[in-house]
Formats: structure tokens, sequence, C-alpha cells
């Protein structure tokens, strides 16, 4: 997945639990950060770009992307020294990592939960799983929007009716794709 997806995936399963962390950016943020910091081991990635010297030092040493810090071991660090520390936000980080391996989980190449073993773990069967940067991932990616608006409507003084507008329009998109072209 893309740093959006991974971000959009982390950030709105929390703020269905709970609409009022949205007034906590700390914590979204946290979240945000353990959503993409997996992908430090590719300097090429939104996060290996900003942290570059991580980014460089990791790679040079020999640890390729999709290795350990997308296996089980990266996000269990943040939860025990999570609650080593009685600190929400490394918790966050530790989810939103959690949540980076749930998300390449459903792409094509997998992740390897239990690295150094190299078996690829997957959560789709294999015709339903996704390409990276793909059409599926960015169908995704809107749907959690939709998904954050309808929450957030309140919070962000939506009007139901601008809403449900939009909604009809991206409604009206789908069933727009459905229809076969004529020549």
């Amino acid at each position: 997945m893309t740093a959006k997806g991974h971000i959009l995936l982390a950030i709105t399963p929390l703020i269905a639990i709970n609409p009022d962390l949205y007034n906590n950016p700390y914590l979204i943020g946290a979240s945000a950060l353990g959503a993409v910091l997996p992908d430090i081991d590719e300097p090429h990635s939104y996060i290996g770009k900003r942290l570059y010297l991580i980014s460089d030092l990791l790679h040079y040493i020999g640890i390729k992307h999709r290795t350990i810090t997308h296996s089980l071991y990266f996000p269990a660090i943040f939860f025990i020294l999570g609650i080593l520390f009685n600190n929400i936000y490394l918790l966050a980080i530790g989810y939103g990592a959690l949540l980076h391996l749930i998300g390449d989980s459903l792409t094509i190449t997998g992740v390897p939960l239990f690295y150094p073993n190299k078996t690829y773990f997957n959560l789709l069967p294999e015709p339903l799983r996704f390409k990276t940067n793909g059409s599926v991932e960015y169908l995704i990616i809107l749907i959690l929007i939709v998904i954050d608006f309808y929450i957030l409507r309140d919070h962000l003084h939506i009007p139901d009716d601008l809403f449900y507008k939009i909604f009809y329009l991206i409604n009206s998109f789908f069933e727009f794709l459905k229809t076969p072209l004529s020549m």
C-alpha cells in the first residue's frame, strides 16, 4: 500500500471507535507515524525520504524492504515500550505499525509476519489481492475517505444534505462504471 492508504487504514478505525479522538492530533499523528514507519526500510518510501539518514543506514546494513520491519516483531516493540512506560503514543505507533502489516497483507506480495521465516502471509485469497498503487488501492482509499467524512460530519460541521449529495455523486460514478460502453 501507499502511505496514503496506510495512514487512512490506521486512522479510520480510531475515529470509528471514538470520533472525539479527532480532537487529539498527537494521538492521530502517532498512529499515522506508526502506519508509515515500517516502510523506513525503503529509501524511496514516504517515510524513507523524510528520515533518509535512518533509511539509508538500514539499507546500508542490509535490511531489505518487507523484512524485519514488516514482521510482528516491529509493532510488538512499540506495544511493549508503550506498556512499560505507560505511554499511549508509543501504543498508537505500535497500533499504526500493526495496521500497516494488515494493509500490506492485502497486497499481492504480502508480509513476512514471522521474519526471518520468509513465508509471506496474505489475508486475501490470491484473486482478491491487489497491486500497490493500483486502482483497487485507490478505490479502498476513496471508501476510507467517505467513511471518515461520514463519521466526522458532525465534528467537521458538514451539513447532511451536502454529505448525501457527495455520496450520491460517488454512487452515480460507480453506477456509470458498471454500464457497458457502446460504440
